[in-house]
């Protein structure tokens, strides 16, 4: 998928990024943005974030300075309606203002805008899911960034922090919850 965003060359990139609440989509997309900028397909490594719920009060078209060369990233884009979905595409398709635009939200909800929406699925054709890591996986990703980087572990250390995963986990789900 990656090479397919930074091999084409837009006027303007579009993206949606699915995954559970709090699973690193936003950050992905700040990430994403910045590597668009560092391979010169934007011009600016600027961002703006906005909830869906805030663009549905909006007209770009009336904010077109303050986005000039942004990369636009909605999040919860599920809760847009059909006239903000619409207004979106528009100015996407009738503006050279955006550099990217990234939707994100869970899959159910990013699904329901597509197939209600044919000029969005078009638009939109560059999909990544981030799916939910258990402990165990979190744990093997923490351990190959430390050997990555060329460090070594204790076994007491690594206990700790297999502990401390789990607490974190822990506590997410009880927040969720």
């Amino acid at each position: 998928m990656l090479e397919v965003v930074v091999t084409v060359r837009k006027k303007c990139h579009c993206l949606i990024i699915t995954g559970e609440k709090k699973c690193g989509k936003t950050t992905l997309g700040t990430y994403l943005a910045k590597l668009l900028y560092e391979l010169s397909y934007v011009k600016t490594p600027r961002v703006a974030k906005i909830g869906a719920e805030r663009l549905n009060q909006l007209n770009l078209f009336e904010k077109q300075d303050q986005l000039q060369d942004v990369c636009l990233i909605v999040e919860r884009a599920g809760e847009m309606t059909e006239e903000t979905v619409t207004s979106l595409l528009d100015f996407i398709e009738h503006t050279d203002v955006l550099g990217t635009v990234i939707l994100e939200d869970n899959a159910n909800a990013m699904n329901r805008i597509l197939r209600n929406n044919a000029e969005c699925n078009r638009m939109f054709n560059n999909r990544v899911h981030l799916p939910k890591y258990d402990s165990k996986e979190l744990m093997g990703f923490a351990l190959e960034y430390i050997r990555e980087q060329d460090y070594e572990i204790r076994p007491d250390a690594k206990k700790y922090l297999e502990q401390k995963i789990e607490e974190l986990m822990l506590e997410n789900l009880t927040r969720k919850g």
